[in-house]
């Protein structure tokens, strides 16, 4: 099998790092390993550099900033094509597990099969092993679709890049046009022709963009039925502030793809989104109130009853 590389970018979950490396290291020995640190400031990089330097296949790099998903990336990408020149390269989040190594092998197979496949995954699962069709592979957002896609509400009961069926392949793997950034394997050399992450992005689109050049350059995109991986992302009640701060994230990273990615002309598609998000912003800020009030009152009718 050809070699493989795998880029992850940590920011403050370094124990994760550990676990992963050391899983993979289990299911794949031939792997090779570089891993960001986007600027955690939490210990991390003088952690990881401790337990994995002195290891030939694993490069340590300290990012000097917090640039996000892509930059952060893109810096990890490029010193494994400098360092090991992987035949592909995988984009892996510390809060992912593999559970087995047919996810890698399953995936590296087709990837090598299919000369216009440029990236492959398995689908994605939950920490409970609930498979969300919705988010395991979306369509590439066009026209007006982020207008639609802004408002809470709409978008969760009528999301237009869902997929309501997926195409088959011969060979068994199903054909889509994104897959989560939270886990996928890529041709180097497929990556280098897409121009790998797009950097005016701090976090998310990632990969509808990927998706995006990948089509343009007539590259395909992959999911491997018979393989799942966990991802593992924390759940939580997030305050008013980090959830406002998520959504201006999204609405700031969707304004840049329909600026430079949309077919409509921008004078078309701009006017509408910035209504849209304007309103997104405002039921953003409304559910969350109406969630916590909701959930105060159920805590104290609980108190009381207990009484």
């Amino acid at each position: 099998m050809n070699s493989l590389c795998f880029v992850i970018l940590n920011y403050r979950q370094y124990a994760f790092v550990l676990r992963d490396v050391a899983n993979i290291e289990r299911l794949w020995p031939s792997a090779s390993f570089v891993i960001v640190d986007n600027y955690s400031e939490d210990g991390s990089f003088e952690t990881l550099s401790q337990e994995l330097s002195q290891k030939p296949n694993i490069r340590i790099v300290s990012n000097s900033e917090n640039s996000g998903y892509a930059r952060g990336n893109n810096l990890g990408i490029e010193v494994a094509l400098n360092t090991f020149s992987p035949e592909f390269v995988a984009i892996m989040n510390p809060d992912v597990v593999i559970p087995n190594a047919k996810v890698i092998e399953e995936s590296l197979n087709a990837l090598e099969r299919n000369e216009d496949l440029a990236i492959c995954t398995g689908l994605m699962v939950d920490s409970t092993w609930n498979l969300n069709w919705r988010i395991v592979a979306w369509k590439v957002p066009d026209k007006l679709d982020d207008v639609l896609m802004n408002v809470p509400i709409i978008s969760s009961v009528f999301g237009p890049i869902w997929y309501k069926s997926l195409s088959a392949t011969r060979d068994g793997i199903l054909t889509v046009e994104s897959v989560p950034g939270s886990f996928f394997i890529a041709k180097a050399s497929c990556l280098r022709r897409m121009g790998f992450f797009d950097e005016k992005t701090f976090l998310y689109c990632e990969e509808r963009i990927l998706g995006a050049r990948a089509k343009r350059l007539g590259l395909k995109m992959s999911l491997v039925p018979g393989v799942f991986f966990v991802h593992d992302h924390p759940k939580g009640k997030k305050s008013f502030a980090s959830t406002m701060k998520s959504y201006f994230h999204l609405i700031s990273s969707r304004f840049y793809y329909n600026k430079s990615y949309n077919s409509w002309p921008k004078w078309i598609v701009l006017p509408p989104f910035v209504a849209s998000a304007i309103i997104g912003t405002f039921l953003t800020a409304l559910l969350w109130v109406v969630k916590r009030t909701v959930h105060c009152f159920k805590r104290n009718l609980k108190k009381g009853k207990s009484q």
